[in-house]
């Protein structure tokens, strides 16, 4: 009904499928949302309860909530069930550099315990470990080290770093996050065949 010409009906005819979008995500995220950058948007500390509803806005979003650069669970055990009900499929158990075998004993302790949990309520494929952001060939050694010593403890925890696939890595890692430029489809085809993500 414009002001200025004759009112216009148009019919519209309309199909309905019967479904609905499932809860859990098909496609995993992995982003850095740092508390304090929170704290810093209201002027202080973020409670716990901002934090839920930060998480449950990022999962109405399809948008798994962790800190990939967190050296602890982003989120937290006490946080988990409330984002895989919302439908979480993916989250950084902890980000990790070079680590010698002592500090990777004391890391593998309160990491059992999150295996233990995680695997009771069917979550255990959700958690990596991320690390070695972007690094070079100098540091691979250091990465095969460090991831090998966690697929010792762990050896069905996923690994990840942001790296083209790379054949000297092949085995320490397990979810290949390269930059846009450094993407070969072909090569990311075949690492998927074996396996990778």
């Amino acid at each position: 009904k414009p002001k200025n010409a004759a009112e216009t009906n148009v019919p519209i005819k309309v199909k309905v499928w019967d479904f609905a979008v499932p809860t859990k995500m098909q496609a995993k995220t992995a982003f850095a949302f740092f508390d304090y950058e929170f704290g810093a948007w209201y002027g202080k500390g973020l409670s716990h309860e901002q934090k839920l509803e930060w998480y449950d806005f990022l999962l109405q979003h399809r948008i798994s909530p962790t800190n990939i650069y967190s050296n602890s669970s982003v989120p937290t055990m006490e946080d988990i069930p409330f984002c895989a009900e919302r439908g979480m499929n993916a989250f950084t158990l902890a980000c990790t550099w070079y680590k010698d075998e002592k500090e990777l004993d004391k890391m593998a302790e309160w990491m059992r315990e999150y295996e233990t949990f995680l695997k009771a309520n069917g979550w255990w494929d959700m958690p990596y470990i991320y690390g070695f952001d972007e690094l070079g060939p100098d540091k691979f050694q250091e990465l095969r080290d460090t991831y090998g010593g966690i697929k010792k403890r762990f050896p069905d925890l996923k690994t990840m770093t942001t790296i083209a696939p790379q054949p000297e890595l092949k085995g320490a890692v397990d979810i290949w996050v390269p930059l846009t430029s450094n993407y070969v489809h072909e090569v990311a085809e075949q690492y998927r065949q074996g396996g990778d993500d």
